[in-house]
């Protein structure tokens, strides 16, 4: 239970999202797919790295994560910062 309770909660905070956003009506299937898609990705995304940080960061899939996209963050950072 203590490596699956957040990305089951992260997946419930996506699925809760998605069905939301299905009351807008979009009529095209195609872009109710994509759109679908890109809210549950972030959704599940942000919950679970929420999740992770709010019980002490630890050990787990999501620190190796974080541990990729890290250095690419500053980078960003960086040079937006000398523009």
């Amino acid at each position: 239970w203590a490596r699956l309770w957040r990305p089951l909660v992260a997946a419930a905070a996506m699925s809760v999202a998605v069905k939301l956003l299905h009351g807008h009506g979009l009529s095209s299937p195609i872009l109710r797919l994509f759109l679908d898609a890109a809210v549950g990705s972030v959704t599940f995304g942000v919950a679970l790295l929420a999740l992770w940080h709010a019980s002490g960061r630890p050990p787990g899939a999501e620190r190796k994560i974080v541990s990729y996209i890290e250095p690419v963050a500053q980078r960003l950072l960086r040079r937006r910062a000398s523009a």
